[in-house]
């Protein structure tokens, strides 16, 4: 399956943000142990690596984006996916480029916090916490 993961996901486990890290980095190591397709679009990249800078610093950083880079494949952002995005999830630009990026690489699986954002698009979005509790067979049914 290929599974793409929101920066909500990411960053609940770069900061081990209480009541969202456990399951956040248990839905990132499901996805591993069943080895499926981890993908992550490239302004996630970009995010994250803003808001760890900003938490603590560029090293830190760094070390974080290519951690995230060492187990997800980075999916480009292009002039296609930017006036996809446009008509995507109104009024967040931002959650339209991922649910653009979802699409367009026919992706079986949004994983975020941020159920609601991707609700129109046609890709099944489920939180961390839902996909640790799929089983596998339910899994490819979410």
């Amino acid at each position: 399956m290929k599974i793409l993961v929101d920066t909500n996901v990411w960053l609940d486990i770069a900061f081990g943000r209480e009541g969202f890290y456990e399951d956040s980095f248990g839905a990132v190591a499901t996805c591993i142990e069943d080895e499926n397709e981890l993908l992550t679009v490239a302004t996630s990249l970009k995010d994250a690596f803003y808001i760890v800078e900003r938490h603590s610093d560029a090293q830190q950083a760094y070390e974080w984006v290519e951690k995230i880079m060492a187990i997800s494949s980075i999916v480009s952002v292009d002039q296609l996916t930017c006036h996809m995005a446009l008509d995507l999830e109104k009024p967040d630009f931002e959650d339209g480029i991922i649910a653009a990026c979802a699409r367009i690489e026919n992706v079986d699986v949004i994983i975020s916090r941020d159920k609601g954002a991707y609700e129109s698009i046609g890709i099944p979005c489920c939180t961390p916490s839902a996909y640790i509790e799929a089983s596998p067979w339910t899994r490819t049914r979410i």
